[in-house]
C-alpha cells in the first residue's frame, strides 16, 4: 500500500502528524490553502478538509493544477 504524504512549509508529514500540526494552530485564524494536482486522488483532498473540520477550521482555498507534480 502507497503511504500518503502531505506537505506542508515543505515538509512531507502523515495524516496523523498533519492532523496535530492543524491543531497547533486552532484558534489562530489559520490561512489554509489546499494544493493539489490532477494525480492527487480527491479522498487525500477530502481527508484534510475533513481535519479542518474537526478543529473547526471552515475558511480555506483550494488550489488545483493541470499537470502532476
Amino acid at each position: 500500500m502507497k503511504r500518503e504524504n502531505f506537505i506542508t512549509d515543505d515538509e512531507a508529514l502523515s495524516l496523523d502528524d498533519l492532523d496535530a500540526k492543524i491543531a497547533q494552530v486552532t484558534g489562530k485564524e489559520p490561512h489554509i490553502v489546499l494544493r493539489s494536482d490532477a494525480k492527487t486522488p480527491f479522498e487525500y483532498v477530502v481527508k484534510v478538509i475533513d481535519i479542518c473540520k474537526k478543529h473547526r477550521i471552515s475558511t480555506f482555498a483550494i488550489q488545483t493544477t493541470k499537470g502532476g507534480a
